[in-house]
C-alpha cells in the first residue's frame, strides 16, 4: 500500500515545483495553486514534452 502513496507524493512534488517555477516566470496564482483544469492540463503538456525529450 506505501508504493502507491509514495508515487502520488513524488509527483504532488513534481507539480509542485512545476507550480513554483510558473510563478517565478509571472503567472498569476489563481488557478494555477491550486490547480485548477486547466493548470492540470498545462502540466501534463509540460510532463509530456519532458518525457519525449528524454528519449
Amino acid at each position: 500500500m506505501i508504493d502507491p502513496v509514495l508515487e502520488a507524493c513524488v509527483e504532488q512534488e513534481k507539480l509542485e515545483a512545476w507550480i513554483v517555477n510558473e510563478v517565478r516566470r509571472g503567472v498569476p496564482l489563481p488557478g494555477l495553486y491550486p490547480a485548477n483544469a486547466e493548470t492540470k492540463a498545462r502540466y501534463e503538456a509540460f510532463r509530456a514534452k519532458q518525457a519525449e525529450a528524454a528519449k
